[in-house]
């Protein structure tokens, strides 16, 4: 079974790092979705002074806009890989923010702050793999001061690269890409519990106000740059990998994605890859 995007990230990220280079996709995702991060921590509005976590900061993706924007004291990333926190340690001393950077290995549902500790929480892409999400939503919300804000970023559009009709297969090639990703992604929320609600009902099962959804468009269009090719590559081959998809369906997949192969995906000019990245938010009273 493939593993899911977080877990593979972190997989390729060695637990002692030998050099001062970044893992190769930390780079490459760090560098495809530069803009769109930071468009979201522009909206924000962040203000110098102000106490905020990233909450399973991971390997700081966010977090590094986030100290950027706030200067000293700077910002918390929470996270409780410390092979992820390694590098976003390292990150934040190539990019001159170790300053403005603090990190704590933890759990959610253990953080090792006080009650009433931040003026806002970010946490992206972490909540739909925790096995209680009231639980954890409430654990962050204990954590805010009155008045502060949670923002939880998680997707509701699927992202999208590739015409209906890409030729060599059946059409509708992506569709029955995502769709394996969605049985793997069902299965293994059933592992962790049913959570039948969405993003604004557990906002408001935490007791916040004034919640709200905001998304993010972010688009791209052939020709792609070589580092945008090796991403969108990198995400093709682990959609692939997932066991619903058939022999013929993985086989096509690796054609497009070998330069050799007269159906090489980036000789295209066609392609256009969207994603939609939507933050839900409230406030503590």
């Amino acid at each position: 079974m493939a593993l899911s995007r977080r877990k593979l990230f972190a997989s390729l990220a060695a637990a002692d790092l030998p050099a001062a280079d970044l893992p190769a996709a930390t780079a490459l995702r760090a560098k495809f979705w530069l803009s769109v991060d930071g468009q979201m921590v522009d909206w924000l509005k962040l203000r110098p002074g102000q106490a905020v976590l990233d909450a399973g900061c991971g390997q700081g993706d966010q977090l590094l806009h986030i100290a950027r924007r706030l200067g000293r004291p700077g910002a918390v990333g929470l996270d409780r890989s410390k092979e992820a926190l390694q590098v976003a340690r390292l990150r934040a001393g190539k990019e001159g923010l170790s300053p403005w950077v603090r990190l704590e290995t933890g759990d959610l549902y253990a953080a090792p702050f006080a009650d009433a500790s931040f003026d806002l929480i970010w946490t992206s892409h972490v909540l739909h793999g925790v096995p209680d999400i009231d639980g954890a939503v409430g654990k962050l919300v204990q954590l805010l001061k009155p008045g502060g804000r949670l923002v939880v970023r998680e997707n509701r559009v699927p992202q999208t690269l590739l015409p209906r009709d890409i030729g060599g297969v059946a059409p509708g090639l992506e569709a029955r890409l995502q769709g394996a990703f969605e049985q793997w992604f069902l299965a293994d929320r059933l592992r962790r519990g049913r959570y039948p609600g969405g993003w604004l009902e557990a906002l408001a099962k935490a007791g916040l106000r004034d919640s709200g959804a905001k998304s993010f468009l972010y688009e791209r269009t052939a020709p792609f740059s070589v580092s945008e090719q090796q991403y969108l590559s990198g995400w093709l081959k682990r959609y692939a990998a997932y066991e619903p998809v058939t022999q013929e369906d993985a086989a096509y997949v690796a054609k497009l994605l070998d330069p050799r192969s007269k159906d090489w995906l980036f000789a295209r000019r066609d392609l256009h890859f969207v994603s939609v990245s939507t933050v839900y938010f409230g406030v503590k009273p």
